[in-house]
């Protein structure tokens, strides 16, 4: 005769093992993903400031000039009139003071693989953007806007500032630790394809 009331019995005691062995689990990977985030963390040179790197500066730089060429085989560059030798001159300007500052206090090793680009875009968008690795684009719209050197050095600046902080990598390693928790990062950063995607959505090329 078959003992109903202990089939039950034991079916409730698996059941409730196998939630007690899921919430370990789920804690396990919770702590395990606490863990590479938190060493993942790295510091912006000067300010000192923390931002998640699950992904190298390397590694960002030569996904984003895969999207640059990209972009500039598609858009349409001014090149030779007054205003892109201003956007140049000004950019060369500003990089030359930064690489200056950067060796004069021991940090000329974070810009070992920068080579700079101050492109001028013939598009109407009030615009400029920068990506990892020193390449910067103006968009003409945004010289009427600006109307002098002195006010487009300011936004060339402020461009050159998110780059050499590092945005675009601490952005690009926010995306990937939530849509993949971290799954973990390393599986990921061997899928070409899925950091294309993922650098398309954090360079976001022209919508800065």
């Amino acid at each position: 005769m078959i003992n109903h009331i202990g089939i039950k019995s034991l079916a409730k005691k698996n059941k409730m093992k196998q939630k007690r062995s899921l919430t370990t689990l789920q804690i396990s990977f919770t702590l395990l993903l606490t863990g590479i985030l938190a060493s993942s963390c790295g510091s912006v040179p000067f300010t000192g400031r923390r931002q998640l790197q699950l992904v190298s500066n390397d590694e960002v730089i030569a996904l984003s000039l895969q999207q640059y060429q990209d972009f500039m085989r598609s858009a349409t560059v001014e090149s030779g009139t007054a205003n892109a030798q201003m956007v140049n001159r000004i950019g060369t300007r500003i990089a030359k003071a930064v690489e200056t500052f950067y060796t004069n206090n021991g940090y000329q090793s974070e810009l070992e693989n920068y080579a700079w680009e101050f492109n001028l875009v013939k598009e109407n968008s009030v615009n400029a953007f920068a990506m990892p690795g020193g390449k910067v684009i103006i968009y003409t719209g945004l010289l009427p806007v600006t109307g002098s050197e002195e006010a487009l050095a300011v936004v060339v600046g402020h461009e050159i500032a998110h780059v050499i902080a590092r945005h675009s990598n601490e952005r690009l390693s926010q995306q990937i630790a939530l849509q993949y928790g971290g799954s973990i990062a390393e599986g990921l950063l061997g899928n070409s394809q899925a950091m294309q995607q993922l650098g398309s959505t954090v360079f976001g090329l022209g919508a800065q």
